[in-house]
C-alpha cells in the first residue's frame, strides 16, 4: 500500500469539536479499515509517525494534534507496517498528552468482524463510565468552586462595607478640560442632541461633570445624561436635571458605583427636553474631530468642557456634595465633604484668624478661645436627604488641654438675614465631644428626620472648663453625612 499525500488545511470546522469516539489506525492500514462496519458513530482516524512529528489526518485534512485525545478509544492493527508506526505513536502519545496510550486491537492475521465489535463495544462501555466519573468530578468540583465563589463575593462586600465604612473612598480628579469661550446650544428637540467621546479610559470612572455656559430661566424641562461604553454599546449611566436646579457653572454627575477593570471607551450624550434654550461650554481644540463635540453631521472642532474623577474599580462610592445621582440610584446615599467644600470654612464666632484650611491635612481648623464656642460655618454643606452626619475631630499638639467638639446643622438663611445663636433647638446639635490631646476620634449628630433641603453645617470647638487653650490646634476632618 502506498502512502497519499495529504493537505494540510487550517480549516478546523465541525470535526474537531466532535466529541465521537474515535478509533485509530496508521496511515497504511486507513484504506482496509475504513471498508469495515463500524459501530455507528465512531469516526476513524489516521495516524502517521515521522521522526518526532506525529501527524494525525481526519477527513483528508492533518488537524492539530491536541484535538486527539478527546474520546479516544484505541489503536487497530492491520498489518506489520502499520504495527510498527502504531507503536511509534503509542510511544510519543505520553510525551504529546502526559498520560498513557489506547489500547490496542491486533488484527493483522485478519479481520473478525465478532472480535473487532466486541471489542469497540467494551471499549465504549469503559469510555462511558470514565466520562460518568469524570462528570461526576467535574461537578463536585464545580460544586466547590460554586461555594468558593461565593465566599469570595461575600468577603469582597464585606470589604468593600468595610472600606465605605472606614476608608472613606474619596474620588481623585483624573480630567479637567476648562470651559472656553465657545459654546452649543441644546434646543428642545431631537435635532439638538449633543455627543462627545471621553478622553479618557472607563476603568474606575465614578463621577462626570459638564459646565453650563447660560441656563434658561423660568421655563421647565430637564436636562437629560447618558454615558455609554462604546465597544460594548451599553449605558452605564443616566442622569436626569430638572430646569430648577441648572444653574451656569459645572453640573456634576455621580454613578451608583466606579466602573470596573474592563477598560473601554466612553461616550457622553446630552440633551435638552424643555422651553427656550441651553448652552454648554466647549473647552478646547482638538486636531482630530472623533474627540470633537458633535450636533447631529456638525462637528465643533473642540472638545466639551469636561472633568472625570476616578475611584477604585467597581466599589460604592461616596457621592460629592455638590453630584447628581445617577436615575436609577436606590441605596441610601453617603456623601464626602471633599476639600474645595472644606475651604468654604468661615469664621462665625471667635478671634479672626481661628477658622481656616489646613492644606497638608485636608482638615478644617477650629481653634478654641476659652468656654465661649469658636464656630466655623460650611455653607449648604449639609444635603438634603441627610440623617447622619459625623466628622473625624483630632487636637494634634501634644501639650495642648482637652477640646470638646461639637456639630451643629441649622438651615441656610436669608440674604441679609442673621445667622442663627447658639444653643439651637434640640435634635440640631451634637453632644459635646471632649477630646484630649492627640487623639483621634469621631463626633457624631443624629437629625430627628432627614433634612428636607441643603443646610449650613457648623463646626464648633471649646474648651474644658479649667483648661487652657494654648496649643489647641483643633482639626475637623473626613466630614460625612448619610441618609
Amino acid at each position: 500500500m502506498v502512502k497519499k499525500e495529504l493537505k494540510n488545511t487550517g480549516d478546523l470546522g465541525s470535526n474537531l469539536t466532535d466529541a465521537s469516539p474515535k478509533i485509530g489506525v496508521s496511515v497504511i492500514d486507513f484504506a482496509d479499515a475504513v471498508r469495515f462496519p463500524w459501530i455507528e458513530g465512531v469516526r476513524i482516524l489516521a495516524f502517521s509517525a515521522k521522526g518526532d512529528a506525529l501527524q494525525v489526518v481526519d477527513g483528508g485534512c492533518i488537524i492539530p494534534v491536541k484535538n486527539v485525545p478527546v474520546q479516544m478509544l484505541g489503536f487497530l492493527v492491520l498489518s506489520e507496517s502499520g504495527d510498527e508506526e502504531i507503536a511509534q505513536v503509542r510511544l510519543d502519545w505520553n510525551n504529546k498528552f502526559c498520560c498513557m496510550p489506547p489500547p490496542v486491537f491486533n488484527a493483522k492475521m485478519g479481520i473478525d468482524p465478532v472480535k473487532v465489535l466486541s471489542w469497540q463495544s467494551e471499549q465504549l462501555i469503559a469510555l462511558q463510565r470514565d466520562t460518568a466519573r469524570r462528570n461526576v468530578r467535574l461537578m463536585r468540583d464545580l460544586a466547590v468552586i460554586r461555594v468558593a465563589h461565593e465566599e469570595t463575593q461575600e468577603a469582597f462586600r464585606r470589604l468593600e462595607a468595610f472600606a465605605m465604612a472606614n476608608l472613606v473612598l474619596i474620588q481623585q480628579e483624573a480630567l479637567t478640560l476648562e470651559p472656553m469661550r465657545h459654546s452649543v446650544r441644546l434646543f428642545g428637540d431631537a435635532t439638538g442632541l449633543v455627543e462627545q467621546l471621553i478622553p479618557i479610559g472607563s476603568v474606575g470612572v465614578s463621577d462626570i461633570a459638564i459646565h453650563i455656559d447660560h441656563a434658561p430661566a423660568d421655563v421647565t424641562g430637564f436636562l437629560r445624561v447618558r454615558l455609554c461604553t462604546v465597544e460594548s454599546d451599553q449605558v452605564v449611566g443616566t442622569w436626569t436635571v430638572p430646569a430648577s436646579k441648572l444653574q451656569p457653572g459645572w453640573v456634576r454627575l455621580s454613578l451608583r458605583e466606579a466602573l470596573g477593570v474592563d477598560e473601554q471607551s466612553l461616550k457622553l450624550l446630552v440633551e435638552w427636553e424643555g422651553g427656550d434654550q441651553l448652552t454648554l461650554s466647549l473647552s478646547y481644540q482638538h486636531p482630530d474631530g472623533r474627540w470633537c463635540t458633535r450636533q447631529g453631521n456638525h462637528s465643533f472642532g473642540r472638545v466639551l468642557a469636561l472633568q472625570a474623577w476616578r475611584g477604585v474599580p467597581g466599589t460604592r462610592t461616596n457621592r460629592a456634595l455638590n453630584a447628581v445621582p445617577v436615575d436609577e440610584a436606590s441605596t441610601e446615599p453617603q456623601w464626602v465633604l471633599d476639600a474645595q467644600t472644606l475651604r468654604t470654612a468661615e469664621l462665625v464666632n471667635g478671634p479672626e484668624g481661628y477658622v481656616r484650611f489646613v492644606e497638608d491635612r485636608r482638615a478644617v481648623l477650629v481653634h478654641p478661645t476659652d468656654h465661649t464656642p469658636t464656630v466655623a460655618r460650611l455653607a449648604g454643606a449639609c444635603p438634603a436627604g441627610a440623617k447622619h452626619i459625623w466628622a473625624q475631630v483630632e487636637t494634634i499638639h501634644p501639650e495642648a488641654g482637652t477640646v470638646e467638639y461639637a456639630l451643629v446643622v441649622a438651615p441656610t438663611p436669608e440674604i441679609g438675614a442673621s445667622r442663627p445663636k447658639l444653643p439651637l433647638p434640640s435634635g440640631h446639635i451634637s453632644e459635646w465631644c471632649a477630646v484630649p490631646p492627640c487623639k483621634k476620634t469621631e463626633v457624631h449628630l443624629f437629625l430627628p428626620k432627614p433634612m428636607q433641603m441643603s443646610a449650613d453645617l457648623y463646626l464648633v470647638t471649646r474648651m474644658a472648663p479649667g483648661d487652657s487653650n494654648a496649643n489647641c490646634q483643633a482639626l475637623f476632618s473626613l466630614v460625612r453625612a448619610k441618609a
